[in-house]
């Protein structure tokens, strides 16, 4: 069970740096 939550965190924060990252990239 526990392993299932730090799975789901961890594809969340992948995610959100992803979103970051193409945010960032459409600035310059």
């Amino acid at each position: 069970q526990d392993n299932k939550i730090a799975q789901n965190l961890y594809k969340k924060m992948l995610f959100i740096e992803e979103s970051n990252v193409k945010h960032f990239v459409r600035k310059i």
